[in-house]
Order: C-alpha cells, then structure tokens, then sequence
C-alpha cells in the first residue's frame, strides 16, 4: 500500500478493528488464542496458530502490556493510526499509556 499511494501514504489514515472475537484483556494470551485458533479451524477447517493471531491486527486477546506494544507495533510497521475499540472502558489502561507515548 506504501509503494502504491507513494508521496500520499502519509494523508492517509489506516484503521483496525476487532473481528472474529471480542477485546480480550488477559494474563494468558497464548491460552486464549488457542481457543480462538481451536474454534476457528473447527468452523473454517483452516489451521490457524494461536501466535498468528495473536499477531494479526485485528485480534484484540493480549495483556494490557501486550496491547501497548502491539498498537505501537501496528503504527510503526503497518501504519495504523486509528484503533477502533467500541466502549474505550475496558482499555483504558492502554489507552492512557498510549496516549502519554
């Protein structure tokens, strides 16, 4: 997307969203990505790692650190500016430290 909008790319503002399952605050990650990724190869009969997700943009299953580091990630290599989470209460943790960054 980059390479195509070229000179542009810095207007534009990239979003991501939570899909396929809800925000997920949590201590053991990994544990409840393998649900998600267990479910999901049931319903889709495609393997999908809990790791994967965990990495994807719009799986939203981390500890409050994981988050901050996450949407950091996003914005530094993927661009993502805007992060749509609904009801900002149960991420306002994330939000706050975000914000100070």
């Amino acid at each position: 997307m980059r390479a195509e909008a070229g000179n542009r790319f810095d207007a534009l503002e990239l979003n991501a969203y939570p899909s396929i399952t809800a925000i997920n605050i949590t201590d053991q990650p990994l544990r409840e990505a393998r649900d998600v990724a267990d479910r999901l190869a049931q319903r889709s009969g495609v393997p999908v790692t809990p790791e994967d997700l965990l990495d994807s943009p719009h799986i939203f299953i981390n500890t409050a650190d994981g988050f901050v580091e996450k949407f950091r990630r996003m914005r530094g290599e993927l661009g993502i500016s805007s992060i749509m989470v609904g009801e900002v209460d149960e991420m306002a943790s994330v939000v706050e430290r975000l914000a100070g960054a």
